[in-house]
C-alpha cells in the first residue's frame, strides 16, 4: 500500500496545523473559545490498522502515516478523530456509549462514526485549502 511520503516532521508541522484549524470549522466543544483544551497530536509509526484514532483519556489525536495515502487522507483523518474529541465534550460517558452503540450496530452504523464521516466530508475541502501551500 502506497502511503503519503513526507519527512516525519514536515508531516508532524502539517498534521498540527490542520488540528488548529478543527475548530476554527467545527467549533470548541461544549466549551467556550478562552477555556478550550486543545488535544494533542501523536504521530505512529507502529501502528497501520488504522489511519487515526482518539485516545479519550489523555485527550490525544493519533495518527497513523502508514496507512494514509494522500494529503485529503491526511486532512480528513483529522478531522474525523477531532470530531471524536468533540463529542466527549457534547457527551457524557461517550466511551460506553460508543462501545454500546459498535456492539449493537457495527461500526459502519455507529452513530458517533456517522458522525466523523459526515464532518471529513463538510470540512475536508475547507481545511484543505488552508494548508495545501505547507505540503
Amino acid at each position: 500500500m502506497k502511503s503519503l511520503r513526507l519527512s516525519k516532521t514536515k508531516l508532524r508541522r502539517i498534521a498540527k496545523e490542520i488540528l488548529e484549524l478543527c475548530p476554527d470549522y467545527m467549533g470548541y466543544p461544549h466549551l467556550s473559545k478562552s477555556v478550550f483544551i486543545q488535544p494533542r497530536l501523536s504521530v505512529s509509526y507502529t501502528e497501520d490498522k488504522y489511519c487515526g484514532e482518539f485516545d479519550n483519556e489523555n485527550l490525544i489525536v493519533r495518527i497513523f502515516p502508514r496507512r494514509i495515502k494522500s494529503r485529503l487522507d491526511l486532512v480528513r483523518t483529522i478531522i474525523h478523530e477531532y470530531t471524536h474529541y468533540a463529542q466527549l465534550y457534547d457527551s457524557p460517558r461517550m466511551d460506553r456509549k460508543y462501545i454500546k452503540a459498535n456492539e449493537e450496530l457495527g461500526y459502519k452504523n455507529n452513530p458517533f462514526e456517522i458522525e466523523a464521516r459526515e464532518n471529513e466530508l463538510k470540512y475536508m475541502r475547507l481545511v484543505y485549502s488552508r494548508v495545501k501551500h505547507m505540503f
